[in-house]
């Protein structure tokens, strides 16, 4: 049963990569066009714009948003069966248990409760979870961790419309640039620059986030 859950976990981690490849390529497409996922498309009169590619933006911030609901359903399937392979590995005896590849946890960790205070204004209000970190890469070095709860990334906060597409083209936009980020670790903010760039793993900064 556990090797069949750990096939399940696997193809469930393979199809987020996929969704997260995809939505970041229509990030960049976006912010490419200099409109991103914000700009209004109408002139002054409210006429499309004559500069740009209405019709291909609007399908590209459909696809971000559709995308977007995807990746958060497929975590939340993730997580679900995390749950299910932890609790049959409690259920196992003893000995069996320590001949067990140990789980890693990183996928399952739960949000601090912090980030619900009604003390923390909007803008402050952390959007994402940091659920993966890994080992020698540029988030590494920067000092994230896992459990930080992502308050800012360069312009983009909890206010920001499609947190984690945003964040996904903000991340495009300063490759190799060095990026202010903000984040809440055990009730305390911290400040943190991170420049994202190619390195021997997936991605720019070699974490996972998501989205609280």
């Amino acid at each position: 049963m556990s090797d069949h859950l750990k096939q399940q976990i696997k193809a469930k981690m393979q199809e987020r990569d996929r969704l997260e490849a995809t939505i970041q390529d229509c990030s960049a497409r976006l912010e490419a066009t200099g409109v991103g996922l914000q700009d209004k498309l109408v002139d002054g009169e409210g006429f499309p714009r004559g500069d740009i590619d209405v019709p291909a933006i609007r399908a590209d911030r459909q696809q971000v948003a559709v995308l977007t609901n995807d990746h958060k359903r497929v975590t939340s399937q993730i997580e679900q069966l995390m749950h299910e392979l932890h609790a049959e590995a409690r259920r196992a005896p003893a000995a069996d248990t320590a001949k067990r590849p140990r789980v890693t946890e990183t996928h399952t960790s739960a949000p601090l409760p912090l980030h619900t205070s009604p003390t923390i204004v909007p803008a402050m209000r952390p959007f994402a979870l940091v659920d993966e970190v890994s080992s020698d890469s540029p988030a590494e070095g920067a000092g994230v961790a896992v459990g930080d709860q992502l308050i800012a990334f360069a312009s983009v906060t909890g206010q920001t419309p499609n947190t984690l597409p945003a964040v996904a083209a903000a991340l495009q936009a300063h490759e190799n640039r060095e990026v202010d980020a903000r984040v809440l670790r055990r009730g305390n903010i911290v400040n943190l620059k991170l420049t994202p760039h190619s390195w021997a793993g997936r991605g720019l900064l070699g974490c996972h986030l998501r989205p609280l």
